[in-house]
């Protein structure tokens, strides 16, 4: 695959034409350059510091061939080197070589093959009205149920790369899963707009974390318990942040999931369901002999454990709303209901420090676009979204401070948590420049800003200029960033070769 980017790359380079099959296929070729710079020195949990948090360089490219009319195949490919350890000299957190091998590593994992997607569709839209419409996706892809600004909420398909756990674009840090994903629309006599997706994955993939103790992207949960291992002396196999026993692939090992979707008029509705398996790592106690691995006579394996998800969605366009004279607004909304799901929480008798409880969240939003500038100038050639959002998350019959219940950064959990978010984008100059900013804040007192800006230069030269902010207490999620010194700036250019 690597030697297919380089290929398209010369060819491109060298002024000569790619000699492309006689099927009707389209390839698209980007390379790039992303630097983060931390403002205030972010530190990892030991106290060593940087002032840069990534100088990557990437290759992108994305090619679609038509077989024939119902036939396609696509395929993306992502390779990317970091020069952060380079250009960082020996002041900073990498300066131990076991650091350095730990964070080498994390940047260079099994989901960061360069075959980023590659699948198959197959679209049979020319039945006959009375035996609706099947399509249908089989590869590895991104499969994609919310749409919460910001936030995770029925986006759960895919695991996440948490290394930078604020990224803006989620389609960049979803981890692609080899899927069939099939998608069956009602004849519209049966029921119009209405369609049911069954997807079915054989393979295990968790969420991926940066490395404990030597990144300072780390959660704090994962520092503690691995200094903890370290201090005290026992082993956690495989390891925290991007390796555990993965279940055998065997059709009982399957994870699945059902959506069913259906629209009436300026009303739409989905009813989703997920059977599969945990996505943060799990250690549990097993009890060894005693040896100098183990000289405590017991160690902590990492492994998943399985988890049903039930939820669902709405939108509703309110093409105008009576007596406020407001018009297109959209209301939206997801919920889910998670079964055993899984948390850390106070070290039992047993050494088992994972407890399974049911929750529930939802998150309730709305949306406006507004044209022009208001009273200003309102026949500006600009649009911008409004989106407001609240979520809450429970965790309903538990007592989760008696047990000690914590999330990955290590914050103490209540029984309900509610959180706001602002969202605002705005695009101008022709819509060359397009502007935002993510405002979030939670009960726990956590602030969090990320703006960002993303200007069209030319048809082939992108550049996005962007930044997050954290405020808060030491002792929260998001304060802990801020206490770290992860205050941080990043640019981007990319340049469309093909």
């Amino acid at each position: 695959m690597t030697a297919l980017v380089l290929f398209l790359v010369l060819s491109c380079a060298s002024g000569h034409t790619l000699e492309i099959p006689d099927y009707n296929t389209s390839i698209q070729v980007t390379a790039g350059n992303r630097t983060g710079v931390f403002l205030d020195g972010g530190r990892n949990f030991l106290g060593q510091n940087s002032v840069v948090d990534r100088f990557e360089q990437f290759l992108l490219a994305d090619g679609k061939t038509q077989f024939y009319k119902d036939l396609s195949m696509t395929i993306k490919l992502r390779g990317f080197i970091d020069n952060v350890f380079d250009v960082q000299g020996g002041n900073h957190w990498s300066a131990d070589p076991k650091a350095i091998h730990a964070l080498s590593n994390s940047f260079a994992l099994k989901y960061d093959d360069v075959l980023r997607e590659a699948y198959f569709d197959y679209n049979l839209g020319q039945l006959p009205d009375e035996d609706g419409k099947l399509f249908a996706r089989i590869g590895k892809q991104q499969v994609v149920w919310g749409k919460a600004d910001g936030f995770r909420l029925l986006d759960l398909i895919n695991p996440f790369d948490y290394r930078e756990p604020f990224y803006p674009n989620f389609e960049d840090v979803r981890i692609p899963l080899w899927m069939i994903n099939v998608n069956y629309t009602l004849p519209r006599q049966v029921l119009q707009n209405a369609s049911l997706q069954l997807i079915g994955d054989p393979f295990y993939q968790q969420d991926t974390f940066a490395p404990p103790l030597v990144s300072p992207w780390s959660f704090r949960g994962f520092d503690e318990f691995q200094h903890t291992a370290n201090t005290v002396g026992f082993r956690v196999l495989p390891n925290l942040y991007d390796r555990d026993f993965e279940p055998a692939t065997t059709l009982k090992n399957w994870s699945a999931g059902a959506r069913w979707s259906h629209t009436i008029q300026n009303f739409s509705y989905t009813v989703n369901y997920f059977y599969g398996w945990t996505s943060l790592p799990h250690a549990k106690p097993e009890f060894v002999p005693v040896s100098p691995l183990d000289p405590l006579g017991f160690l902590y394996n990492v492994s998943p454990d399985r988890v049903h998800k039930i939820g669902g969605s709405f939108d509703y366009n309110a093409y105008k709303i009576p007596l406020l004279n407001i018009e297109n607004v959209v209301f939206r909304g997801e919920f889910l209901g998670t079964i055993n799901n899984q948390f850390y929480g106070n070290v039992q008798p047993n050494l088992v420090a994972n407890y399974k409880r049911n929750t529930a969240d939802y998150v309730l939003g709305i949306d406006k676009y507004v044209y022009g500038i208001p009273f200003l100038a309102p026949e500006t050639n600009t649009q911008t979204l409004v989106s407001g959002q609240i979520l809450q998350d429970f965790i309903p019959g538990s007592n989760p401070q008696k047990e000690g219940l914590t999330n990955p950064g290590d914050a103490e959990l209540n029984a309900v948590k509610t959180s706001l978010t602002l969202f605002l984008q705005n695009t101008s100059m022709e819509q060359r420049l397009t502007s935002e900013c993510l405002f979030f804040y939670s009960d726990a007192g956590e602030w969090w800003f990320r703006p960002r800006a993303i200007y069209d230069v030319s048809d082939n030269i992108t550049a996005e200029l962007g930044g997050q902010f954290f405020i808060g207490h030491s002792n929260d999620l998001v304060g802990e960033f801020a206490r770290k010194g992860m205050q941080e700036i990043f640019i981007q250019l990319k340049y469309q070769i093909l």
